[in-house]
């Protein structure tokens, strides 16, 4: 999960915990970067799904009018089963992926797909985080 905290000095409303019907509308390809996991650096390639939220909006800048929420996860670019990308994909689908169909999927094909995403809170020094746990079919 990633956690992205409050700039300094700024307020902001983290995205209401619950399950929100989403639609996917960003998929960006991070890259290879460096990434520690058990206490040794590696490099990991990752991607980053963005959502928005259809039925949450709320006017961010005075005079803009209401926007919808959008929410992000990251995940290593694996589909393997004990990666976190591919069980995501299944619970998003609603069906599991056989190993050459999970090989062979095409993540741009959920774009505007829409889904039923779980989102929780989590607390960490004083800061309230918006995390997806999950997806589902509408």
């Amino acid at each position: 999960m990633t956690l992205t905290p409050a700039k300094k000095g700024k307020s902001f409303d983290p995205v209401p915990a619950g399950n929100h019907v989403a639609r996917l509308y960003e998929i960006i390809h991070i890259g290879t970067i460096p990434t520690t996991w058990q206490g040794q650096e590696k490099m990991t390639d990752k991607i980053r799904l963005t959502f928005e939220l259809c039925n949450e909006k709320k006017e961010f800048k005075e005079g803009e009018g209401e926007k919808p929420f959008s929410i992000s996860r990251e995940f290593t670019y694996s589909w393997g089963t004990k990666g976190n990308l591919r069980p995501f994909v299944e619970g998003f689908i609603g069906t599991k992926l056989h190993d050459d169909e999970a090989y062979n999927f095409n993540l741009e094909d959920l774009l505007g797909d829409v889904c039923l995403l779980n989102v929780v809170h989590t607390e960490k020094d004083g800061n309230t985080y918006s995390n997806i746990q999950g997806a589902s079919p509408l």
